[in-house]
């Protein structure tokens, strides 16, 4: 454990329980705590990133960009939900670009 971890796994804990409460950056920090593999507060990798998938999802229904495409990511490398590309394609483009009409 370095020095640093205990403030990482101390942020995250705080993190959570706001994230829980509904706070939209709250849900990013926590996600993007667990994708980067920082801390050892959650061990089941499997277990790591279905949290960090449902707070980007959480993060990105409250219009935050950033959680948007790292759902995209996580849609691109098979890590969400198991779905068809017209999906992928009418869920982000309209909600990214709700002005072009797609």
């Amino acid at each position: 454990m370095s020095t640093t971890q205990g403030y990482v796994d101390s942020a995250l804990i705080k993190y959570l329980i706001l994230a829980e409460q509904g706070y939209e950056v709250a849900q990013a920090n926590v996600a993007f705590i667990l994708d980067k593999d920082d801390t050892d507060f959650i061990r089941n990798l499997k277990s790591r990133y279905k949290r960090a998938f449902v707070n980007w999802k959480r993060a990105a229904a409250q219009g935050f960009g950033g959680a948007r495409l790292k759902l995209g990511d996580y849609y691109y490398y098979g890590q969400g939900k198991i779905i068809g590309r017209s999906f992928i394609f009418t869920e982000f483009s309209s909600k990214t670009y709700p002005d072009l009409n797609i």
